[in-house]
């Protein structure tokens, strides 16, 4: 059996809009720190969303523990792009287990360098969730 996987692209990078503050070190409010829907430019992968699509696709890796109990869901992490394009603060926000949590963040610490958001004409960092779809076998 082999998992199927997809990023939902309906559901692409979007901005947080539970009720959460933007922390910093100890807890701080980071007011250095934007939402997607706070930036004038987004932040961008290289190549674009479907160069995005395509590396999770060739760098995902199902967990054998999610292959033998046909878990499936989605997965959604929030990371935040630096305003140098480095990915940081990479967490899994809504879990479904067996593993695909951790593969999911695993895949998103080795994006490469992303064109970092823009705020008044300046780099700045911005926090973006991204759904992992795990689905489906064959």
């Amino acid at each position: 059996m082999r998992f199927l996987w997809c990023i939902l692209l309906s559901l692409t990078l979007y901005s947080l809009t539970f009720a959460q503050t933007n922390t910093g070190a100890l807890g701080t409010p980071d007011t250095n720190l934007y939402y997607m829907d706070e930036v004038d430019v987004a932040p961008q992968f290289p190549g674009g969303m479907d160069s995005l699509l395509a590396f999770f696709r060739n760098n995902i890796v199902v967990p054998s523990k999610a292959k033998e109990s046909n878990n499936q869901g989605t997965v959604y992490i929030s990371f935040v792009i630096t305003e140098t394009g480095a990915v940081s603060n990479i967490d899994a926000i809504r879990r479904i287990g067996a593993g695909c949590d951790e593969e999911a963040m695993r895949v998103a610490a080795l994006m490469p360098l992303w064109t970092p958001g823009m705020k008044n004409e300046k780099p700045v960092k911005t926090k973006l969730v991204l759904p992992v779809h795990f689905m489906g076998h064959d």
